[in-house]
């Protein structure tokens, strides 16, 4: 499932867009979060990310540097981890050499495994600001495709390579 939002202030403009992709994974979560916990290996399944080093041990306040492919790198920092839950980073917007971060004040990506009966949901959500007014504003939503497809292809990679890895689960606990 994909949705996209727009928080509007009281003058319409935008003030805040979200993306958000979720996957349903035959897994545990166990399994999920293991996978997408290990904050170096988004550079194997993100196609803008060509590579990734944690700074600091892994939980919130550690800071990860990220290349695209063009060697532009930009940091982000751990602004929220919850174990087997949840983990969230937030781009340094000003000093990233990305094009596209310097488009936002806010850039904020959330993943999360949500535990179902029948396997786990992973979610991925990005949360931004765009900078310049209205022209950031249009320039977001000239963008928001292209970005969108990328965060379906990350999930849809990992997805499968957790699958992959994984033997079939079998769920016998109630759905929380």
């Amino acid at each position: 499932m994909v949705t996209f939002a727009y928080k509007r202030s009281p003058n319409h403009r935008i003030t805040m867009g979200t993306i958000r992709v979720e996957r349903h994974v035959q897994a545990t979560v166990s399994d999920v979060w293991e996978s997408i916990a290990d904050v170096e290996a988004v550079s194997e399944f993100a196609p803008n990310v060509s590579r990734a080093i944690a700074l600091d041990p892994r939980g919130s306040g550690m800071h990860r540097r990220c290349w695209d492919y063009n060697d532009n790198q930009w940091d982000e920092e751990c602004i929220l981890w919850e174990s087997e839950r949840r983990y969230a980073f937030a781009v340094d917007t000003k000093a990233s050499e990305s094009s596209v971060h310097r488009l936002f004040d806010q850039f904020v990506g959330i993943f999360e495994v949500d535990d179902r009966t029948d396997g786990v949901i992973l979610v991925a959500e990005f949360n931004l600001q765009p900078r310049y007014g209205p022209i950031g504003a249009l320039l977001f939503r000239w963008m928001q495709p292209r970005m969108r497809r990328e965060i379906e292809k990350m999930i849809e990679n990992w997805a499968r390579e957790i699958e992959k890895q994984t033997p079939p689960p079998s769920f016998s606990h109630e759905q929380k």
